[in-house]
């Protein structure tokens, strides 16, 4: 074991002295430290003097009821209720750690060394008991979830002036920057600077000695002690003047002294405590950590030599900044803080609710002073006093706070008074909110009409106020039921003698809404109130807006609303976006929750041309529609209700439209629903619809069977209103023009007269095509014509995926083979791995032309068996004219060579290099500049034309597969190949 003393500092002795006794125990165990010798190092330095104080003299300090907690031992069956984990987390390893991890060196060194003696010191103290670990945490522990379970008391009423203590000293030394005053009394301890200068020049700083003397050189020893600053100064100063000729003086304090006082009673921290002999009891409290939530602020007592010197109220510092009363402190005294005295609380509508702690205070008015006065919003007429009456009965008394008597009130010892709001008003009163200037409750009179309302504020509504739609919401009934009526507060402020200009009533609240801006939060309580209110009897007096309306959600309804209101409410709509033509009104019509859907024309409805059918009524609600956009999201669910309530002899009430609309789909059928009603809702026929005749498919149902009848309507004008009538479960079918904008883009490029793009008819051929692009050029390459199709390029990029995932399973199966038998000179050699991962590396690359074989020379000659019929994405690339011939495969140098008319395969391949030992010259093939192959010296097989070789033509010389039987790789290579050698064949063309 090592002395705590030796390897330590002081700060660190210091801290660890006050913890608790087994929070001490526990470190000393696991760090080796001897408590004895670090009380004792502690007691020695004590009498030493004390090191500055740091720049920050105070930490956070825990609450009351935290160190009550941490103090006491926490049962294990009631841990998980404060919702700690059983294991220590980071917040205890830095809160132990942090004053074992603070050593001296350079910053690098001792990061390393901090970092490292951290973790060693975690794991440690991981392994030790789980038991020994819970004990040690819970009464240790300052984790933010205790603070959290602290501060659940948040919304009660909190002593006052405590938290001026939010923190706890990190260091008992003096404070010694507080400016020393003339009257300051020289003692023992105190260190006098005396600078000579003139004729001599020197500093000495003296010490006042136990006996009350300085030694000054030349002159001897002086008394000084008892005597004031000033009277020092001119005391040395005369002195110096005597005895040094020509000598004058400056006289000052250096360090001062170091005085022991006691701090008991109610503090949070009581004992003895050395501070600056400049410390006043204020100092002194702040020092010792301050004053409990028990102990009194307002009769801090200094004592001295057992009488009593000075009373500190520290409200006249929190309160006014008075310290007159903060007296200087000398050696010995006592600093008595005792219990708390009488106390009242005060809530409400005041500037600081909280408890205050009597002194002198009487009447309730004295109190509320105490408490900052009270808010902007407080209505004091309506204070009311909770007591603890005789008997132990608790009462409640309403204190009028406006009058002379109400001021005079008399208040005891554990009063709550609550001071209450305008909100809390009776009668006599209407409040206006939202989007005006000066929100707020005002006075009403027997007529006040919404213009009186608002003319009565100065600056009037705001810029974005919606002039076309305001709510007054109104208590209705003793049980304060509400019903809400709609204000259009623009006409009502531009005629005031029509009937917009709503007269309002006691207890009125007008809300005033933003035009731009979501009603949902101004109306979240109005919605509540109305659906708490509604009953089996009585809908919720509710309606909806959905879609594109500029700000759907729930609204309140009014009385006799229109569905143009309704829309208006939700912010109007923008013309742009929506679909005039087509909205929808869901309707529940009984209890259970049925529905019925009616159609509604906005452009009647915002041309006041509305039916009595267009009235809103409660839980209606309303959907607009995007004209560009589908339907079917917003009218899912109305369908599913629809088909939830069909029962026998009641299908369910849609219809279904497919073929030539903007939105096929489902859509509920409406009174007289008409097919180009129908075809209205379904967004309008498209360019391409056959307008002769629409297919209808209904089924009709009898007792015993249902039959189904097909039959054909013409598709009329939507401005023709005689169309067929539609019933539930019709399907219309809209048709399409036959070949109706069936027509292709294929490009011409190369050698032809006029290249590009050109739009071809279903059915046109490539002759046509070419004819029609001038023909061909005098310098086209007729033979190396590439023919491409789109289809073909996804086909072969599926061939070639095949064909590469066969590769890539033969290729596994060879290493394989090669693995099990090792030995060498068999047929399958290391060598052919390395063939087979280039030739699947080849495929990887490969990409896929799509190239169809045509014979263009034949069909510019007039041979119309080689058309070709158009389809979309075709193209036909016709190189210039070419004079070469290339190699590839397995030959020695793959190039391309002049062509020579009298040349033969060999002779291009002799050229090439002659084949490598891997070729398979029997099988060699030449692809030719049409994309044709030819396989010279064999049966006709792939054969086309005159077996020459011709200029534009690949030759191919393949690798050698019959070593590789075993796998059966022919096939596979062989197809490969093909696509390889087409795919450069047509690339060497170009």
């Amino acid at each position: 074991m090592i002395s705590g003393a030796q390897t330590l500092t002081q700060e660190q002795v210091q801290q660890f002295l006050s913890l608790p006794e087994a929070q001490q125990k526990a470190l000393a165990q696991q760090y080796g430290l001897d408590i004895n010798a670090l009380k004792k190092s502690q007691t020695t330095t004590n009498s030493k003097r004390l090191e500055p104080a740091p720049e920050s003299p105070v930490r956070p300090l825990p609450s009351d009821e935290e160190e009550r907690f941490r103090d006491s031992d926490v049962p294990n069956n009631r841990m998980e209720e404060y919702g700690y984990d059983w294991e220590p987390d980071e917040d205890y390893y830095s809160y132990e750690q942090d004053w074992l991890l603070r050593d001296d060196g350079p910053p690098a060194e001792r990061d390393q060394r901090q970092r490292s003696r951290y973790e060693e010191e975690r794991g440690s103290y991981s392994r030790e008991s789980r038991e020994e670990n819970k004990e040690r945490y819970y009464k240790d522990r300052r984790s933010e979830q205790f603070r959290s379970e602290a501060s659940s008391t948040a919304g009660k009423l909190k002593p006052f002036g405590y938290d001026l203590f939010a923190g706890a000293p990190t260091t008992f030394a003096p404070v010694t920057e507080i400016p020393i005053p003339a009257e300051y009394i020289v003692g023992p301890g105190d260190t006098i600077r005396v600078q000579m200068f003139g004729k001599e020049n020197q500093l000495h700083e003296l010490i006042v000695t136990r006996d009350g003397q300085i030694q000054i050189p030349q002159i001897g020893p002086i008394s000084v002690a008892g005597l004031s600053f000033n009277e020092l100064k001119d005391q040395l100063t005369r002195l110096i003047q005597q005895k040094f000729i020509g000598v004058e003086s400056a006289i000052s304090l250096g360090e001062l002294r170091s005085i022991r006082v006691f701090i008991l009673g109610e503090a949070r921290t009581p004992g003895a405590y050395s501070v600056s002999s400049l410390s006043t009891m204020t100092n002194a409290l702040f020092v010792s950590g301050g004053v409990r939530s028990t102990g009194s602020l307002r009769d801090i007592q200094l004592k001295r030599q057992g009488k009593l010197v000075s009373t500190l109220d520290l409200y006249d510092l929190l309160l006014r900044g008075d310290t007159s009363a903060d007296r200087r402190l000398q050696p010995g005294d006592v600093i008595f803080i005792p219990p708390k005295g009488k106390a009242v609380g005060v809530d409400g509508y005041v500037q600081r609710p909280a408890i205050y702690e009597l002194r002198n205070e009487k009447v309730i008015s004295e109190v509320v002073e105490l408490a900052g006065g009270l808010r902007a919003e407080a209505y004091p007429k309506f204070t009311k006093v909770e007591r603890v009456a005789d008997g132990f009965k608790k009462t409640v008394q309403d204190v009028n706070l406006l009058t002379k008597q109400g001021e005079r009130f008399g208040i005891k010892n554990g009063d709550l008074i609550t001071v209450g709001a305008v909100d809390d008003l009776v009668e006599g009163y209407v409040k206006i909110l939202g989007e005006v200037s000066r929100p707020g409750v005002y006075d009403w009179s027997p007529g006040m009409r919404v213009s009186d309302v608002l003319h009565s504020i100065k600056s009037g509504l705001k810029p974005l106020a919606d002039l076309d739609y305001a709510l007054i919401v109104r208590e209705k009934s003793a049980y304060k039921d509400i019903e809400v009526i709609h204000v259009k507060l623009g006409e009502a402020l531009s005629r005031p003698d029509s009937s917009a200009n709503v007269a309002m009533l006691d207890k009125d609240r007008l809300l005033v809404f933003d035009k731009y801006r979501s009603r949902s939060k101004m109306l979240a309580g109005v919605l509540r109130k109305l659906k708490a209110q509604s009953s089996p009897t009585e809908k919720e007096k509710t309606f909806s807006v959905l879609g594109t309306a500029r700000l759907q959600g729930k609204f309140p309804l009014p009385a006799n609303y229109s569905a143009k209101e309704a829309i208006m409410a939700a912010g109007g709509i923008d013309p742009a976006v929506t679909d005039l033509n087509y909205a929808v009104l869901v309707r529940e019509i009984n209890p259970r929750g049925d529905i019925v859907v009616q159609y509604l024309d906005l452009v009647d409805i915002f041309s006041d041309k509305a039916r009595a059918g267009y009235v809103i009524n409660p839980l209606d609600k309303l959907i607009l529609f995007n004209k560009d956009a589908s339907r079917m999201p917003l009218l899912d669910d109305v369908i599913g209700r629809l088909r939830e309530q069909a029962r026998p002899g009641h299908p369910p009430q849609y219809v279904t439209i497919g073929g030539a609309v903007k939105f096929p789909g489902s859509y509920p059928i409406t009174e007289n629903f008409s097919l180009d009603r129908l075809i209205r809702a379904a967004g309008g026929l498209l360019d391409s619809s056959y307008t002769l005749q629409a297919e209808i498919s209904r089924i009709n149902v009898s007792s015993a069977k249902s039959d189904l009848e097909v039959f054909n309507t013409p598709v009329s004008s939507l401005d023709n209103s005689r169309t067929s009538q539609l019933k539930a479960m019709d399907k219309v079918f809209i048709k399409t023009i036959p070949e109706y904008a069936e027509r292709y883009t294929v490009t011409l490029a190369g050698e032809v007269q006029f290249p590009g793009e050109y739009v071809v008819r279903k059915g046109e051929t490539l002759s046509q095509v070419i004819q029609r692009a001038g023909g061909l050029s005098s310098n086209a390459f007729i033979k190396g014509a590439i023919y491409t199709r789109e289809r073909l390029a996804e086909l072969e990029a599926e061939r070639l995926k095949e064909a590469e995932a066969r590769l890539k399973r033969d290729l596994v199966s060879l290493e394989l083979q090669l693995a099990r038998e090792g030995k060498p000179g068999e047929e399958i050699l290391p060598a052919d791995l390395s063939t087979l991962e280039n030739l699947l590396s080849q495929v990887k690359e490969s990409k896929p032309l799509g190239r169809l074989v045509i014979d263009l020379n034949a069909l510019m000659q007039g041979d119309q068996k080689q058309d070709v019929i158009l389809q979309e994405g075709d193209k036909l690339i016709v190189p210039p004219t070419t004079q070469s011939v290339t190699v590839i495969g397995e030959v020695q140098f793959s190039t391309s060579h002049i062509f020579y008319q009298n040349l033969s395969v060999e002779d291009y391949i002799k050229r090439s290099g002659g084949e490598t030992a891997q070729a398979d010259a029997g099988r060699t093939y030449v692809v030719r500049a049409n994309g044709s192959v030819w396989l010279p010296g064999s049966s006709p097989w792939f054969s086309q034309g005159a077996e020459k070789v011709g200029p534009g033509d690949t030759i191919v010389v393949p690798l050698e597969t019959d070593r590789l039987s075993k796998l059966q790789l022919w096939t596979n290579v062989s197809q490969i190949f093909y696509q390889i050698a087409l795919g450069a064949a047509a690339v060497a063309s170009l």
